[in-house]
């Protein structure tokens, strides 16, 4: 709407200078003809001037018509664009408002599900830690096993070689 605006402005200024332009042309080449004219010929040039005339007033009521009708149009223009204008920017207030209101909900949301995976660690680790806990456990449980078992080895070997020996130093003490 604004560039037709602007166009037909300028359009209807474009019109009004050429108007203006073949006027003042035609009122000099009328004037030229006045002076070339003679006098038997006054007759015409009269004609010549009330046609120049009659023209003159019908643009003029034409040219008023239209600055009217322009006024008009630009009081119902500035109307509809004060109304939608102001349509728009409620729009746009009730847009940001719920923006606004979105990203607050957002946030509780992050700041829900931040906690929420914080518990959810704290509940891993403390179940992790259990479960090394018990590892380290069963680990020293083995160890302790293990060490046992080693000590039962080395007393069995001890007896085991006391055993030989003795069975050779009898077998010598045989022979």
């Amino acid at each position: 709407r604004v560039c037709s605006r602007m166009a037909n402005k300028k359009l209807s200024a474009g019109f009004f200078s050429w108007l203006n332009k073949v006027n003042e042309l035609k009122s000099r080449e009328i004037l030229k003809r006045h002076l070339r004219i003679s006098s038997t010929n006054t007759i015409k040039l009269y004609f010549l001037k009330m046609i120049h005339v009659r023209e003159l007033a019908a643009f003029k009521l034409w040219k008023s018509t239209v600055e009217e009708k322009m006024e008009k149009t630009r009081t119902l223009t500035s109307y509809f664009c004060r109304a939608s204008n102001k349509l728009l920017s409620l729009g746009w207030e009730s847009w940001v408002r719920a923006v606004k209101q979105i990203n607050s909900d957002l946030r509780r949301e992050q700041q829900k599900n931040t906690v929420m995976r914080r518990i959810l660690l704290r509940m891993v680790k403390v179940e992790s830690a259990a479960a090394f806990n018990w590892w380290g456990w069963v680990v020293r449980q083995l160890r302790r096993e293990e060490d046992e078992m080693r000590r039962k080895l080395n007393l069995l070997t001890v007896v085991f070689n006391r055993l030989v020996s003795a069975d050779l130093h009898r077998g010598i003490n045989s022979w």
